[in-house]
């Protein structure tokens, strides 16, 4: 294939594309107060949604589409599952694996 020389040229888009799994591997996501972060859609911890590494509590989560920001309450989580899931205690609150406790504080 032909590479552009000019400036803006999809050339220069297919050589950044290139890089991109280099440069993924170096990124890292700053939550902030995690108003726009998707909890369970996003990639913001690790290399795969919490989604996608916990289906079975997605599944039953009550808000799937909630932020970070929505679910944090103080420096606590504040997880609600539509019914309770092995492991999470009474009412399906649940708190996240040791994976989030280190984020927004």
């Amino acid at each position: 294939s032909n590479v552009s020389t000019e400036p803006y040229g999809v050339g220069v888009w297919r050589s950044i594309s290139k890089l991109w799994d280099k440069f993924s591997q170096h990124k890292h996501l700053i939550a902030g107060n995690g108003q726009h972060i998707n909890f369970w859609r996003d990639k913001w911890i690790g290399n795969s949604s919490l989604m996608v590494a916990y289906p079975n509590m997605f599944q039953t989560a009550r808000e799937p589409n909630s932020t970070i920001q929505q679910y944090r309450e103080g420096n606590s989580w504040n997880i609600i599952h539509r019914r309770k899931h092995p492991g999470l205690g009474n009412g399906g609150v649940g708190q996240p694996t040791s994976s989030t406790s280190q984020c927004c504080n």
